[in-house]
């Protein structure tokens, strides 16, 4: 089974390409982890809407370093999203298990 990784930095990007996985079967094997300025994306209404109707198939994650670095509060998160104490080692131990790792 392949399982894929990828991190959200900043930009609209990643919503394309997410939707472009889901559309080859990646289904419920795609975790997305937001750090550094991309953790602002789970606090606006817009992308929300859309990270809510993918989160039956994609986990949301969400660096805490990045939050605390933004001064934004994990509590206003909305419960399908998950919070990692440190993004950049999310990934690390992600990929030593097998996970595919695409940067958007």
């Amino acid at each position: 089974m392949f399982f894929i990784l990828t991190r959200i930095e900043s930009g609209n990007i990643w919503k394309k390409n997410i939707f472009n996985l889901l559309a080859e079967e990646y289904a419920d094997k795609i975790v997305v982890i937001a750090n550094g300025e991309a953790v602002s994306h789970y606090f606006e209404y817009s992308q929300l809407v859309t990270i809510e109707k993918m989160s039956s198939s994609v986990k949301w994650v969400a660096c805490a370093n990045s939050l605390k670095a933004q001064e934004l509060d994990t509590d206003l998160l909305p419960p399908f999203i998950d919070v990692t104490p440190n993004g950049v080692i999310e990934i690390l131990n992600r990929q030593i298990v097998g996970y595919g790792y695409i940067k958007v």
